[in-house]
């Protein structure tokens, strides 16, 4: 059960930040001024990429549906 616990901490700290990491991450590139966007941590550029990769029509209607079992 510990080496799938281990598996588990190994892939939620691929794809989650700490919030300290993510403010020292945009803390750096407010100071490099890179641009008006930052989008930190790896799994956030996947979906970005994968956002922008699929037809507006279907992100939207999805994010739609997904928006609607929230409440």
């Amino acid at each position: 059960s510990s080496g799938i616990e281990g598996l588990k901490k190994q892939f939620l700290d691929l794809i989650a930040q700490t919030p300290d990491a993510v403010v020292r991450y945009s803390l750096k590139k407010m100071q490099r001024r890179s641009g008006p966007v930052v989008v930190p941590g790896f799994s956030n550029r996947l979906l970005i990429l994968l956002l922008r990769c699929l037809p507006r029509k279907w992100v939207v209607f999805t994010l739609g549906k997904v928006g609607d079992l929230a409440d």
